[in-house]
């Protein structure tokens, strides 16, 4: 029933909010950051502020889901809620069994798979926008062609 279909839907959406939240504010926020105040060593390209920026923006996003991500794997895996009854007896279960530290179990793997993620997010999007929503650019390209000396846009 429904009980079962949306076991651990809260702790997948706290997860996806602050993933999404890394790609889409604090990947682009720090990438420009770089790019403006290191524009002759990590800045120099939008490509090497995005590495750069990913290897910021991935471990904070990562140690950040990763608890609700746990948590709801947890619930998930136990749908008859025999061990695991909701997110706040589940939270001290596991920091009494097993520690606040596996709280993080298997961080090194989500690292990894979120730092690619970030960069090809982060890239793609940057990417695409211009194309996808061109009239959101129309005036940073009037602006750009201005102070390269190319005039206004007609």
């Amino acid at each position: 029933g429904p009980s079962t279909t949306f076991r651990g839907l809260g702790g997948m959406m706290a997860r996806e909010g602050i993933y999404c939240g890394g790609y889409l504010g604090i990947m682009p926020a720090v990438r420009e950051y770089l790019r403006e105040s290191y524009p002759d060593s990590v800045g120099k390209t939008d490509d090497t502020a995005r590495v750069a920026a990913a290897c910021i923006a991935g471990p904070v996003c990562s140690f950040a889901s990763h608890p609700p991500d746990t948590l709801k794997t947890c619930l998930q895996g136990d749908v008859e809620q025999k061990k695991y009854k909701g997110y706040s007896q589940s939270t001290s279960l596991i920091i009494k069994e097993e520690g606040v530290s596996f709280l993080w179990a298997g961080l090194k793997w989500r690292l990894f798979r979120q730092f690619v993620a970030l960069m090809l997010f982060d890239k793609i999007a940057h990417e695409l926008s211009p194309v996808l929503f061109p009239h959101a650019f129309e005036s940073k390209s009037a602006a750009n062609a201005t102070k390269q000396g190319g005039g206004e846009r007609a």
